[in-house]
């Protein structure tokens, strides 16, 4: 659609935009829009084209706002997952710290691995839930 500006009664010198074309097409872009302007030429001398965008980048810069600010809170949401995992090695290492007389005289007893790893993890898996159950809490 095209509305220039004689149309809308601002003369032609005051308006910097004589007027939208919308084509719809397929094919080569580039091809396109060579016939484009080759039909604006041909329907008015003087009418000059300033500006052509296809709807991927119409709709580009409409929703770049939005895909910063999720780029935004994905990097936020990963900056704190790294702190929660740091946070729980901590705890589960403090657990081991504290119980190191336990283990060391589990293993001299002839604790295997998945024995001593036995005794650990299942604090490590308390820890988790109700940690998780928090943040869920806190978010909602």
């Amino acid at each position: 659609m095209v509305l220039p500006s004689r149309l809308s009664g601002t003369p032609a010198f005051f308006s910097r935009s004589l007027g939208t074309l919308i084509v719809r097409g397929s094919g080569n872009q580039a091809a396109l829009i060579q016939r484009v302007r080759a039909a604006v030429t041909e329907a008015d001398a003087f009418a000059e084209v300033v500006s052509i965008q296809t709807t991927e980048q119409i709709v580009g810069e409409i929703l770049y706002p939005q895909r910063v600010g999720a780029a935004v809170l994905v990097a936020a949401g990963l900056v704190g997952l790294t702190l929660a995992a740091h946070r729980l090695y901590g705890v589960v290492s403090y657990s081991v710290a504290q119980r190191q007389r336990e283990i060391g005289i589990r293993a001299t007893l002839g604790a295997g691995p998945r024995d001593l790893i036995g005794l650990v993890l299942p604090e490590g898996g308390r820890v988790i839930p109700i940690g998780g159950g928090g943040g869920l809490a806190g978010a909602a």
